[in-house]
């Protein structure tokens, strides 16, 4: 069986595609306050897993602080309490600077999407009054 040739079917495809995939200009606004938000967003995340991280470096560095105090001594009990306990507070502290942390990045990653959208919103409208403007004032140009 002779093999066939799809490069004309795909051809004329990619042109029927080619219509239903072109960028309409109302949307350009819309689509570049998104990706603006999107890094913006990409931002936010960043600088909150970097102070993550350092918290998380922050207790691990100080347990193996208190662990290399004690090690090869026999510490008191009182006094490995206290240390434990202060490792603890200190981890508290830690989880809720988290927590503030996090929210934080909830509202501003949320506030950026907001602001985003009722910008490309609002210069949406702007064009559309602007486009409905010349199509009227063309109407009324021309003679009947």
């Amino acid at each position: 069986m002779p093999k066939k040739d799809l490069t004309p079917r795909v051809t004329d495809m990619m042109k029927q595609m080619q219509g239903m995939m072109a960028l309409n200009p109302s949307w350009a606004p819309q689509l570049e306050k998104f990706w603006r938000a999107q890094d913006g967003v990409l931002d936010e995340a960043e600088a909150y897993s970097n102070a993550w991280y350092a918290r998380r470096r922050a207790a691990v560095r100080s347990a193996l602080d208190i662990l290399g105090e004690m090690n090869g001594k026999t510490p008191e009990p009182a006094a490995a309490m206290q240390a434990i306990s202060e490792w603890q507070r200190h981890s508290f502290e830690r989880m809720t600077e988290d927590m503030q942390h996090w929210m934080s990045l909830c509202a501003h990653c949320t506030g950026r999407i907001v602001t985003a959208e009722s910008e490309a919103a609002e210069e949406i409208l702007q064009e559309t009054e602007k486009r409905t403007k010349a199509i009227t004032q063309t109407r009324h140009a021309t003679p009947v």
